[in-house]
């Protein structure tokens, strides 16, 4: 026996039906998103690149800036220098100092080219008040200035002054251990100190101060 036949209208119908099907998978797979691209690396914005180029050309240190770097870097080694050698002088007797300056005089003037540093930062020189005491008094009087450094007293003042220092290249200073001074005894008035009390036998500078001053 034949199978029952399908009308053609149940025919058309169902095919329609196999066509919106067939649509709508179509439509559905062409709405899927497309496959993720795998990803690549992504350059710097052109902004930040020139804002880190800038930073560090302002890091770096300009002609200027490098000079003055190496003045610092000069002005910390003499301030290193001038404490070691201030340090020996305050632990060492005068003849040990002599001595020691004796042998290298060029330590002498990195002593002196640091100690002048130092007193460029001090509200007031001492010497400048030595000096003015002595321009306010009696310019008869015989000065002995002891640890006298770049005599600024005897290039300052009308007295007659001798000056003392352990090792110095200018001929009107007397190089010699300031205990024991080729000056005669009882022939000074005023006798300075000026920052120079210094080593472990400084009462012995005293002594001497006291025998050539005048009664």
């Amino acid at each position: 026996m034949d199978p029952p036949q399908e009308s053609a209208a149940a025919g058309r119908k169902r095919r329609r039906r196999g066509g919106v099907r067939n649509r709508k998978k179509l439509s559905s797979q062409r709405g899927l998103p497309p496959a993720a691209a795998p990803p690549t690396p992504s350059s710097p914005p052109v902004k930040r690149r020139r804002k880190d180029i800038a930073g560090q050309a302002a890091a770096m240190p300009k002609r200027g800036n490098t000079s003055s770097l190496l003045d610092k870097m000069r002005a910390r080694l003499s301030g290193g220098h001038f404490r070691m050698l201030n340090e020996k002088l305050y632990t060492c007797s005068g003849e040990d100092a002599f001595d020691y300056f004796k042998n290298d005089p060029n330590l002498f003037d990195v002593y002196h080219t640091g100690y002048q540093e130092q007193m460029s930062h001090w509200p007031e020189q001492p010497v400048n008040v030595i000096i003015n005491w002595l321009k306010s008094h009696n310019a008869s009087w015989t000065v002995a200035d002891f640890g006298c450094g770049n005599a600024a007293v005897a290039k300052n003042v009308k007295n007659k002054v001798f000056s003392i220092d352990l090792v110095s290249d200018d001929p009107s200073v007397i190089a010699c251990d300031m205990a024991h001074t080729p000056l005669e005894p009882s022939s000074i008035d005023v006798a300075i100190f000026c920052l120079s009390l210094m080593g472990i036998n400084y009462p012995s500078y005293l002594e001497e101060a006291n025998r050539v001053l005048k009664p």
